[in-house]
């Protein structure tokens, strides 16, 4: 009860006057509302519900325990919860201003603006944010275990997925940068191998680390992925061939599965997805299987002759018999009507030599040489060397040469015998000598010509043979059938102006009158004799060429060539019967390597290659079963003998064997229209069969000159 009503009592009931001083004085020690707190103590002494002894009931507006503090703010942290904004505690002086949005009244540390710890399960400055999204990009951190934030109303629903929850531009909703090495989505991805296949692209990514955010899981691929989008395309992936994708990323061409730079004629033009430049490679691969073989066999391949692979893919080997290899044209040297090829050896180089009646530019006869790097003979481009040219001139000597033989010796290094048209009436055997196939001859024609042996009107010399025996003379002879004259001349290097020679300077110059031969040669016994050999043509009519020999005698000035010469009168010993009943039509005297005294003839009539020694004594056989029309010898440096021969249907044959064994059996070249072949076993490696060939040109009587090499046997 209230002091002025007390007062009022009193007067009213007619009791003892109390002036107001004395209430007043009085009154700090009542206790007006029987509360058991004075007035003085008590807050509201009128209010019995009101005095520091009762318990304080927040958010009535009444101070209840006259604390003097603001009913709205229980946790007295000068804010209020939002729904009391602006309401007044009775009797509490200043109350109702204080600041709205505290989200727990009852905790004093938390209100706007406090110091919010994140990651603490509490909103501590009641902004309602969870707690475990610092970066307030929606995605809860997952580094954190993730519960609701208290004093935060629908908090706790995020995905706790968020890889870096101090920057909005990380997170699982972010479209991830590709190659700069952060894991903006959190994916948990190599930035560098987005495919996942464990392999970067080095082109891409020339410095390869683990990925930020992803840094345990990542950093492991391994360099050699062509393409970061496909999982199966890497370094050392299954490859699929003929699919044209590179899968293992190796960068080769994935219709060469035998890595031999050439595909079959359908992949021709192909690309392969991953290796720039792809779809050059020429065609023409016979087998492309590596398992098979295949990277043995292509176009370029050097064709092996001991095996039934066709390595140079000519489609020919796999005949019945055949092993042929192929034979490429001189596209940049044109000859027609060729007539003569020879080949020789020494260390400037393997030499090939080619007579012809006209070359695209003379009309008068021409001899080139053609000289391959003897390291590496089958892929060396030829030096090219003319020896002889014709020209349309009577007074020049070396014209319209009709036959050419060929030498090579370590000394001199080319030497070239042949028969010239040397005037309108006249022609001449001679010998050139050549230091160097880079210079130009350095001697004149040795005679004699013509008219030093009294003859009128030579025709061309249609075959000869040069020859060096082993006290360093040159013998040459030439023979046709219409002169009725076998011409034999010698020559020395120092007659020949070829270099130092010790020899002295002289030539002999021997024939035959009434003696016609078309095949002819020269070669040395191993008592060191000279013998001529010829066929020769008996009366006149239907002639049939038979052997015939002699022994050169340096005295005389005629050769005496003599069919089955006595052997107590000519000191030769008879040929054997074989031999003697042979229609010979070509004689050749294998060069330098052979191991004694040999020679081979064709006998036409039995289509017979004859290989016979210096006793004239038939060794070796090889019958053809078809005429045979051009024959070349060689040994190899092993002593193998080595036979080629052409036959009238234009196919080449080829036998070999030691001299004492049995030939191999012939096998067929394959390589059609020849008309004459001359053949090299390369010095420098023993393996290397080369073969140059004239073939007949179709729709033309002319022909051109093709060459080709292969291996005797598996290279090692």
């Amino acid at each position: 009860m209230r002091v002025a009503h007390v007062i009022l009592a009193i007067a009213l009931s007619g009791c003892t006057y109390i002036s107001k001083a004395d209430m007043e004085a009085r009154e700090p020690g009542l206790d007006n509302d029987g509360d058991g707190v004075v007035a003085s103590e008590d807050c509201d002494d009128n209010d019995d519900t009101i005095s520091p002894q009762k318990a304080e009931t927040w958010y009535d507006g009444i101070d209840n325990d006259c604390g003097e503090d603001d009913d709205y703010d229980a946790d007295k942290d000068g804010y209020v919860p939002t729904q009391y904004a602006g309401l007044q505690t009775a009797g509490v002086t200043g109350t109702g201003i204080l600041p709205p949005g505290d989200c727990a009244d009852d905790v004093a540390d938390v209100y706007p603006g406090a110091d919010d710890a994140f990651y603490d399960g509490v909103d501590s400055d009641c902004d309602g944010n969870d707690d475990f999204d610092a970066d307030y990009d929606g995605f809860a951190s997952r580094d954190h275990a993730y519960t609701v934030t208290e004093f935060a109303n629908g908090t706790g629903t995020l995905p706790a997925t968020d890889c870096d929850d101090t920057t909005d531009t990380v997170n699982p909703g972010i479209e991830d940068t590709l190659y700069n090495g952060v894991d903006e989505d959190c994916a948990g991805n190599d930035d560098y191998d987005l495919d996942n296949d464990g392999f970067y692209d080095s082109s891409i990514t020339p410095v390869y680390k683990p990925t930020m955010y992803a840094e345990e899981t990542t950093g492991l691929a391994v360099e050699g992925d062509c393409d970061d989008d496909d999982p199966s395309v890497y370094t050392g992936a299954p490859d699929t061939f003929y699919d044209g994708i590179d899968h293992d990323c190796m960068g080769n061409d994935d219709f060469d599965k035998d890595f031999d730079g050439f595909v079959q004629d359908v992949h021709v033009g192909q690309v392969t997805t991953y290796v720039p430049g792809s779809g050059g490679l020429d065609g023409g691969d016979c087998n492309d299987d590596p398992d098979l073989g295949g990277a043995l066999a292509y176009p370029t391949a050097t064709e092996v002759l001991s095996d039934d692979v066709d390595h140079d893919c000519d489609a020919l080997s796999a005949e019945v018999g055949a092993r042929t290899f192929r034979m490429s044209p001189y596209d940049d040297l044109e000859f027609k009507e060729i007539h003569s090829i020879h080949f020789g050896e020494n260390e400037v180089g393997i030499h090939l030599a080619v007579g012809a009646d006209e070359s695209e530019t003379n009309e008068n006869g021409i001899i080139k040489a053609l000289a391959f790097d003897p390291i590496d003979p089958i892929d060396s481009t030829p030096t090219v060397v003319t020896l002889n040219e014709g020209s349309a001139s009577t007074s020049n000597p070396y014209t319209l040469a009709s036959s050419m033989a060929f030498w090579v010796d370590p000394d001199v290094h080319l030497s070239l015998t042949g028969a010239v048209w040397y005037t309108a009436e006249m022609r001449a055997l001679y010998m050139r000598g050549f230091d160097d196939i880079s210079s130009t001859p350095t001697g004149a024609a040795v005679g004699p010509l013509a008219e030093d042996v009294g003859l009128d009107d030579w025709d061309q010399l249609t075959d000869v043979d040069l020859f060096r025996d082993s006290f360093g003379t040159f013998h040459a002879v030439g023979c046709d059938t219409v002169t009725e004259v076998i011409h034999y001349n010698t020559a020395t290097p120092t007659s020949l102006h070829l270099g130092a020679s010790d020899l002295p300077s002289y030539e002999t110059v021997q024939h035959t009158d009434g003696f016609r031969a078309s095949a002819c040669s020269v070669f040395e016994r191993d008592d060191g004799e000279v013998v001529i050999l010829s066929n020769r043509y008996d009366g006149i009519g239907e002639f049939e060429p038979t052997f015939t020999m002699s022994v050169v005698d340096p005295l005389a000035s005629t050769l005496d060539m003599t069919h089955n010469p006595d052997p107590a009168v000519t000191g030769i010993p008879s040929p054997d019967a074989t031999l003697s009943a042979a229609v010979v039509t070509a004689i050749v005297v294998p060069a330098a390597r052979a191991p004694s005294a040999v020679f081979a003839v064709i006998d036409s009539f039995n289509n017979d290659v004859l290989v016979v020694n210096d006793d004239f004594n038939v060794i070796q056989t090889m019958n053809l079963g078809v005429t045979p029309v051009s024959l070349d010898a060689v040994f190899a440096p092993d002593g193998t003998l080595y036979l080629l021969a052409v036959d009238e249907a234009g196919e080449g044959w080829l036998s070999w064997g030691a001299l004492d064994a049995e030939l191999s059996e012939p096998l067929k070249l394959g390589v059609a229209g020849l008309t004459s072949a001359a053949m090299w076993i390369d010095d420098a490696t023993g393996n290397i069969l080369q073969v140059a060939a004239s073939t007949e040109v179709e729709g033309s009587e002319a022909n051109t000159l093709v060459w080709g090499a292969a291996y005797l046997d598996t290279p090692s």
